[in-house]
């Protein structure tokens, strides 16, 4: 939708029961707004959890405060006029990742602990963009081919790891004709791993004699207790005037417990846990986008 200065005044909806849109203040000549509502299945069953006529609702409420915002800050809103253009970056990886280990003879580092590690998780992060969608993402054959012809790597797109570099993106954003660039990676990933503390079994309290005498018969199977830790990084780059609008880091931890090893050395049950800590700090990068867009749209 479109709110021109001459019809802004009393286009608001003023009902008690409406959801609120922001007050205006000072006035541009026109800005573009627009809103959309996703709507999901209950679990398990074939309804939907909102009605179309909230979704509506919810898609004009945006829209609104959108509308609202722009007007009364005199900035400009990503990704609510349909003809922008949006380029989403491939999100990239480490393909292995270091082992610290600790023990009774202390600390040990392992370089490359785990190996052949995904190094494209874009399935694993999914920023909402809309209401832009189709032709307004730039293809990933289409960003392949520019990033090809520009002579740089996705990962080139960073300068010492963690901050944009602006001017590359930038370059290959005017190549595919895109008004923001996205880009995130996952970064620091780390793994820990120490000596499970041996817990004793049901049998222990029998008679301890007999529990003596099979003590020596009996090798308890090597157990650890695994940590692994990834840092998620994006950002939002306007090409116009490269300006970063968006930028956050996110770290995520998950833990194993008493995973059954062969050696100090052995990390090959850890590949799972590495990858399930990458999908978790890039789920919390996806979280703080929403956030960030919603400052514009409550």
């Amino acid at each position: 939708s479109i709110l021109n200065k001459e019809h802004s005044g009393n286009s608001l909806p003023d009902s008690k029961r409406a959801p609120k849109i922001r007050s205006v203040e000072c006035l541009p000549e026109r800005v573009f707004a627009s809103g959309s509502s996703i709507i999901v299945k209950s679990p398990f069953q074939s309804k939907y959890l909102k009605s179309i006529s909230l979704q509506f609702q919810e898609a004009l409420t945006q829209a609104g405060n959108a509308a609202a915002y722009q007007l009364s800050k005199g900035e400009q809103v990503p990704f609510m006029n349909r003809h922008e253009r949006v380029a989403i970056l491939p999100t990239i990886s480490q393909e292995r990742a270091d082992a610290l280990v600790f023990s009774s003879s202390g600390k040990q580092v392992i370089p490359s602990a785990v190996q052949e590690l995904p190094t494209d998780l874009s399935s694993m992060f999914k920023p909402n963009v809309l209401p832009l969608s189709g032709e307004a993402l730039c293809n990933p054959h289409e960003l392949e081919k520019a990033m090809k012809r520009l002579g740089i790597a996705n990962a080139q797109l960073w300068k010492q790891g963690e901050t944009p570099d602006v001017e590359k993106i930038q370059a290959l954003g005017r190549l595919t004709r895109s008004d923001y660039v996205m880009l995130a990676k996952v970064s620091d990933i780390e793994l820990s791993s120490a000596p499970a503390v041996p817990k004793e079994s049901g049998n222990s309290r029998v008679n301890s004699d007999t529990m003596n005498s099979q003590r020596s018969l009996i090798v308890p199977p090597l157990t650890a207790n695994r940590e692994a830790r990834a840092v998620a990084i994006g950002a939002l780059v306007r090409v116009d005037d490269g300006e970063i609008l968006w930028f956050e880091r996110t770290t995520a931890t998950m833990n194993a417990h008493d995973v059954k090893v062969t050696g100090i050395a052995d990390f090959s049950t850890s590949k799972r846990l590495v990858n399930d800590v990458s999908r978790f700090s890039l789920l919390q990068l996806q979280r703080r986008f929403a956030l960030y867009r919603r400052q514009f749209t409550m």
